[in-house]
């Protein structure tokens, strides 16, 4: 699949999905959760930045609701696709795998319907068919691997 149909497909199939008021699965009580929250409630699904991702020890998209996701998701998949670097220079599509390692049967992609689910397996296929010695390199082939395996037993 080209990149370009990819990104378009996973924006217009996700675009059901509205902006959540709530953006986070945590109270405002935790000072990182309640700056996770304000840096989501600021972005929209065209806007969040790697900035806004931010690095491994510190990022909302794990924090993310299944609302949040599926609202996001299009932005994560269009980052992971393009060969962004997160702020420590790290490919952002090993943690776009990370992400999605656990599959689609996590709270976190509760509201995704099947056609959602098969942009995610599309874009990990895609991962693996142009990015896989950059994967190799991170040592996340076999995590891509599993990722793909949970997201193709639909």
């Amino acid at each position: 699949m080209d990149i370009r149909k990819l990104i378009e497909n996973a924006y217009i199939s996700l675009s059901v999905f509205e902006k959540p008021i709530r953006c986070t699965i945590h109270d405002d009580d935790c000072l990182d959760c309640r700056d996770h929250e304000n840096t989501l409630k600021k972005a929209t699904r065209e806007t969040l930045s790697i900035d806004d991702i931010g690095t491994v020890g510190w990022s909302p998209v794990p924090n993310m609701n299944p609302e949040a996701m599926s609202y996001f998701l299009p932005r994560l998949i269009e980052l992971a696709v393009t060969e962004v670097n997160d702020s420590d220079g790290d490919p952002y599509m090993v943690r776009f795998i990370n992400t999605v390692l656990e599959g689609p049967n996590v709270k976190q992609y509760s509201l995704l319907h099947e056609k959602h689910k098969k942009i995610v397996l599309q874009t990990l296929l895609y991962l693996r068919d142009h990015f896989f010695e950059i994967v190799k390199n991170e040592s996340w082939d076999q995590e891509l691997e599993i990722a793909i395996s949970k997201w193709d037993s639909l």
